[in-house]
């Protein structure tokens, strides 16, 4: 038997809205719910379209994607451009892979890097990255991504940052897992595995010699 009773979105995300409450209109005896977009605007938006995810921002989300198509700064093709956009996309659209660690844990785009010209302020503010294998980073975790956060790094840079990193102290000092390989000149996979999939002392991981396939 089908249900009458309504499902209550209030304090859900969808894309860039919060629900913030029921505005008492009724369309086709549908909920519309007032939502909040991230850009400040507020929007009534019916619980289906929500739900289905037919409507994700207030307007703006199109506005953007309207300005891309007509963009003036002629770098639409351009490495850097790409990591803006992923940038934004993480952080804005559910259905990105990445979603769960970014916008699903409440990390933002700064409103100065979004919409209308915010590519240029967006290179205004953090300039070219020094070589291609440098990419945008945050200092703090926590944060959003702002020019006060961000900075240009490498992927060993990154790896340091990560939250799930591991110090390990042995022989008095204490370091990050990942210099510690650097450090014994062994595989960095190999004692993660030993440690912590395997459970193994400190001692045993790091003086073990690893098997070398023939």
């Amino acid at each position: 038997m089908r249900s009458n009773r309504a499902i209550d979105l209030k304090g859900q995300k969808f894309g860039r809205l919060t629900v913030l409450r029921d505005s008492g209109q009724r369309t086709n005896g549908k909920i519309m719910w007032v939502c909040r977009c991230i850009c400040g605007d507020t929007v009534n938006v019916r619980s289906s379209h929500l739900i289905g995810g037919q409507i994700q921002s207030c307007k703006c989300l199109n506005r953007e994607r309207t300005s891309e198509v007509n963009t003036t700064h002629g770098r639409s093709r351009d490495r850097l451009y790409a990591v803006y956009r992923a940038m934004l996309q993480r952080c804005s659209d559910k259905t990105c892979s990445n979603w769960e660690r970014y916008g699903g844990r409440g990390i933002r785009v700064c409103k100065r890097w979004q919409g209308l010209g915010g590519f240029e302020r967006f290179i205004s503010d953090m300039k070219e990255p020094p070589t291609v294998n440098h990419s945008i980073e945050r200092k703090k975790n926590k944060l959003d991504y702002s020019p006060s956060n961000c900075v240009w790094a490498t992927r060993s840079t990154q790896a340091r940052n990560k939250r799930n990193n591991r110090f390990v102290s042995y022989q008095g000092q204490r370091k990050l897992l990942l210099d510690w390989a650097a450090v014994l000149k062994l595989p960095y996979k190999e004692l993660h595995r030993r440690i912590v999939s395997r459970g193994w002392p400190v001692d045993r991981a790091f003086t073990t010699p690893v098997r070398k396939i023939k």
